[in-house]
């Protein structure tokens, strides 16, 4: 069958096609996010891994060329992938750099925790404003105001917003204002689903690695911290994520009280010298 050949001065179906195409594709390309998501997730990845390995670095030494030379040997007993098992290897060389000591006091791991802790909460707080207060003499509502209750529900919705958490919960029925004023301790109960690290950790406690994640229980202690409140979590992994109970109290208590039992003498000393 022969086929009807373009006149001078027209163009073949193909070559209109081709043109067409030509066109489409810059506009469809301006119009594309500048971002994309996938984008976005590795630089947050990135992030997340890099303060724990930057905070190990500056209390215990070495470099990140040295850590790169070790990777090999730090590899899990299970696969892991992505964020897992970059922060799997991160805190196994963090487990090396810092030993475990017969006396916990003496070892560095505490320190590394609670270091990483107020960096991760510095990073997820750079696009979120959180109250940062005396949660000690106002209560963890500031007085009516929102305080450490608010604080705390806008870091686990900025968690979310970051793709690091999936849906959560937020408990805070435990708590009593009127007797955490009398410096009495107190409890928050967070539930996430999915959270960045999550399989990470259960990994190294399978591999007894010495050392563990919870990326909501550490940004939490990270922020309360700020509020001086002295924060111990004790998590329990669930089929679908934690259940993260934040035991609570104040920071500095013991030094507060005997602040306080100096000035109550000092005002009774004073007392009786005005009787005399």
């Amino acid at each position: 069958m022969s086929t009807q050949q373009p006149q001078h001065g027209q163009i073949s179906r193909t070559e209109f096609m081709k043109g067409m195409a030509a066109l489409i594709l810059p506009l469809s390309i301006g119009t594309s996010s500048p971002l994309p998501a996938s984008a976005l997730a590795d630089d947050v990845e990135k992030k997340i891994e890099a303060i724990p390995l930057s905070t190990i670095q500056a209390i215990a030494g070495g470099s990140t060329k040295e850590f790169e030379e070790m990777k090999d040997t730090l590899k899990p007993t299970k696969e892991l992938q992505g964020l897992d098992l970059a922060l799997y290897k991160v805190y196994r060389y963090a487990a090396v750099k810092a030993p475990a000591m017969d006396d916990p006091r003496q070892s560095l791991r505490g320190l590394f925790i609670s270091k990483s802790a107020d960096s991760l909460f510095q990073y997820v707080t750079e696009t979120a404003k959180v109250k940062i207060y005396d949660a000690r003499g106002d209560g963890l509502t500031n007085q009516g105001k929102g305080g450490v209750i608010k604080g705390t529900k806008t870091v686990l919705e900025t968690l979310k917003n970051k793709g690091l958490i999936g849906e959560y919960s937020f408990d805070s029925s435990a708590h009593k204002d009127l007797e955490w004023a009398q410096a009495n301790p107190s409890s928050l109960t967070v539930t996430v689903k999915a959270p960045a690290g999550l399989a990470a950790n259960k990994q190294m406690q399978e591999d007894k690695v010495g050392l563990s994640f919870s990326l909501v229980a550490q940004t939490l202690q990270g922020y309360y911290k700020q509020c001086k409140i002295a924060a111990t979590p004790e998590i329990v992994s669930t089929a679908e994520g934690e259940t993260i109970t934040m035991k609570i109290a104040w920071a500095g208590k013991a030094r507060q009280k005997g602040t306080m039992e100096r000035r109550n003498a000092d005002k009774l000393n004073a007392a009786r010298g005005y009787k005399e």
